[in-house]
């Protein structure tokens, strides 16, 4: 008889708000890749859903984008009351009668501009946020925007997510906005999905000395799915190519650090691999290569549960 593996998940960031709200898609079933149907599998899942803000949007647009979105999480609650649940408190991440523990984060926050947004936010159950995506906006530099760092807005902008307890997201920022965070950081800080720029240069994944900050912080780092940002082709092999930037990311002391953070709708994945049920052969491949079921455990689900249990008021 063939053995089940249980795989207890927490996925870092996946884009599917977007699919929600454009396309009123069913969080039960969709064309996308992450619904309640295939995420089933594991237990408990926590699922992080971003409320992306493209870089063309600014000031109330932003904003109106990003409730938007946040809207459409919470519509999806009341239509999966008991499959759904947001994370509003701390024990509402292993409430076990429910399927899915959505946890909702921001992306590109920056863009709205004015800070008293992140009391909003907080209001909406926003629990982490990226200040930038590629671009520049009011708080700072992303990878592929200017050569400068954050602004005054954005370092009061910082400051005040740890006083709400926003946990800050540096994946997107370029590399001296991410030092300008890492030195007034009071608080653990986090990169939701970025890979290793030692085995893929690229200007979205992190050094070792930036991986390093963020363990030394008590922070954690997700591994996404990108192909570029994993250094392959798009039909390439994404297993072995997961394989060596985790493996990278644990030669560095990082066993507590390391987690998933997928991106999925965020970035195709080739059609074969069904969205969020690559994860279940991801996991099987590592431990073929003889990464141990408690090791893995810790890179899927524990080391994120640790974290926000800890950050979630």
């Amino acid at each position: 008889m063939r053995r089940v593996i249980c795989i207890r998940l927490f996925d870092l960031h996946c884009d599917t708000l977007g699919r929600g709200c454009d396309e009123r898609c069913s969080i039960e079933k969709n064309d996308g890749a992450v619904d309640l149907c295939r995420g089933r599998v594991f237990a408990p899942w926590v699922q992080a859903f971003a409320a992306f803000i493209s870089d063309g949007l600014d000031g109330k647009d932003a904003e109106r984008r990003c409730i938007s979105l946040l809207d459409a999480a919470e519509l999806w609650e009341r239509e999966r009351p008991e499959d759904f649940c947001i994370v509003r408190e701390r024990g509402d991440l292993t409430d076990n009668r429910f399927v899915c523990h959505a946890l909702l984060t921001g992306e590109n926050i920056g863009a709205i501009g004015d800070i008293s947004c992140l009391n909003r936010l907080h209001a909406r159950h926003v629990r982490a946020a990226t200040l930038t995506w590629n671009g520049d906006n009011p708080w700072g530099c992303g990878s592929f925007g200017s050569d400068n760092g954050l602004t005054a807005l954005g370092f009061r902008a910082i400051e005040r997510m740890q006083a709400l307890g926003i946990t800050v997201d540096v994946s997107h920022l370029n590399e001296r906005g991410f030092w300008g965070v890492a030195r007034r950081m009071k608080r653990p800080f986090i990169a939701t999905h970025s890979c290793s720029a030692a085995v893929t240069l690229h200007p979205r994944n992190l050094t070792d000395d930036q991986f390093r900050a963020i363990r030394d912080s008590g922070g954690i780092v997700g591994i996404n799915l990108y192909h570029a940002h994993l250094g392959i082709p798009f039909d390439g092999d994404y297993l072995d190519a997961f394989h060596r930037h985790l493996t990278h990311f644990l030669s560095l002391d990082g066993e507590d650090t390391v987690c998933i953070g997928t991106d999925l709708d965020g970035m195709e994945l080739p059609p074969s691999f069904d969205g969020i049920s690559f994860l279940g052969r991801l996991y099987t491949n590592l431990q073929s290569r003889g990464l141990d079921a408690a090791l893995l455990d810790k890179v899927f689900y524990t080391n994120a549960y640790r974290f926000f249990s800890e950050a979630i008021a």
